[in-house]
């Protein structure tokens, strides 16, 4: 008496997934990473639906106070530690924020995506 093996239905769905990205050459990781840059920006647009007025008043508050406080000397911003943080030389500047979105391309455009949805939505 042979046993016989009964596929569940997680099982079936889980190998019509496993086909349909392997036709797609998109790994397991992939899909995480897609879905997880679509969260984050579902969640973006939905709280800059709400609080949109807030966030731009409080950024605009924090830029011009930091402008100040910089212009009157009481603070120093040292433009080349932020530069090294980010990984920006001086001979670099736009052109490296075009290469950089080139190589997140998907990324950037899933997100995008889950921005406007969040922001309709929302």
């Amino acid at each position: 008496m042979a046993t016989e093996r009964v596929e569940t239905f997680y099982q079936i769905v889980h190998t019509y997934f496993e086909k349909f990205f392997e036709k797609l050459n998109i790994s397991s990781r992939d899909v995480i990473i897609y879905v997880s840059c679509f969260g984050v920006g579902f969640l973006v647009g939905v709280l800059f639906k709400r609080y949109g007025k807030w966030i731009i008043s409080i950024s605009a508050a924090v830029v011009l106070a930091l402008a100040l406080l910089q212009y009157f000397d009481f603070i120093t911003i040292h433009q080349d530690n932020i530069r090294l943080v980010l990984g920006l030389d001086d001979s670099q500047g736009f052109d490296v924020l075009v290469e950089r979105s080139k190589e997140y391309l998907i990324e950037l455009g899933v997100v995008l995506v889950g921005l406007l949805l969040g922001f309709k939505l929302g």
